[in-house]
């Protein structure tokens, strides 16, 4: 049974009295990064979605069914007439959002769970954000469906980190260099935009088992690269190489370029 027919199950519109009518609002998702492909489906496996009035008022919070994600589509639920904006943000799997009681989207922010804990963050989700601004017109019998779209964005850089010659430790890996990047932007607003004092990631490394120490995360899509810097520590904490992320980025421009979705 597809998701438009479970909704007309629970309506209780009749005919004669449209007091209890409700005229469907229905999202569809899309996430084509830089591209013409749809692609939703390989990068979003999961959906959060808010929903506020128009004075920046949360109203609902609710997690998307496998089916609404799967196929791209939700039903909005019931609303008085009024104007809406709808958040969405995608692969929350351990990240968790704070201050959507303040009234004001950039004081809204989600961030790493272990960050909001005030613990060692080793990085984020592949997150994507989305929203999409909503007005619930009267009820009409002759509009029975209106049919609205949410752009996703990432909310993301993909960090791979790689480092040749460290011998395998065998007795302990507190003896292998610790991987961390600094200066990193720990939270992204309800207007995608990340922010908040820079902090530290200790990413997971694992070593190959030959030479190579390597270690993956995501960070949030910070917009100034100038003072965020990837080091290596050796054990005692002493620094040993340390690498400056728009030096970096400006030495390959040719193969990273942060404006796009996927970087």
């Amino acid at each position: 049974m597809n998701l438009l027919l479970m909704w007309g199950l629970f309506a209780s519109c009749i005919s004669e009295d449209h007091s209890d009518c409700t005229n469907q609002y229905i999202v569809n998702l899309s996430y084509m990064a830089d591209g013409t492909r749809e692609i939703f489906n390989e990068k979003i496996e999961k959906v959060q979605m808010f929903i506020f009035d128009n004075q920046q008022n949360i109203l609902s919070q609710s997690e998307l069914t496998g089916e609404e994600t799967s196929y791209r589509r939700v039903l909005l639920p019931p609303l008085e007439q009024g104007d809406y904006r709808v958040v969405f943000i995608g692969n929350m799997f351990s990240t968790s959002v704070s201050g959507l009681d303040s009234g004001s989207y950039s004081e809204m922010f989600f961030a790493a769970e272990s960050y909001l804990d005030g613990q060692v963050t080793s990085g984020n989700d592949s997150l994507y954000f989305a929203s999409v601004d909503c007005r619930v017109e009267p009820y009409s019998d002759t509009r029975r469906q209106t049919f609205f779209k949410a752009d996703f964005k990432s909310s993301h850089y993909d960090v791979s980190v790689e480092v040749v010659g460290i011998p395998l430790v065998t007795k302990s890996f507190d003896g292998h260099p610790t991987v961390m990047i600094t200066g990193l932007s720990p939270v992204t607003d309800f207007n995608n935009l990340a922010g908040g004092s820079p902090v530290d990631y200790v990413l997971d490394a694992t070593h190959d088992g030959v030479s190579t120490l390597k270690a993956e995360c995501c960070i949030m899509r910070h917009l100034v690269h100038d003072n965020v810097y990837l080091k290596l520590l050796a054990a005692d904490g002493s620094e040993i190489v340390s690498m400056n992320f728009k030096e970096f980025i400006e030495a390959h421009r040719d193969v990273i370029d942060c404006s796009k979705q996927e970087v």
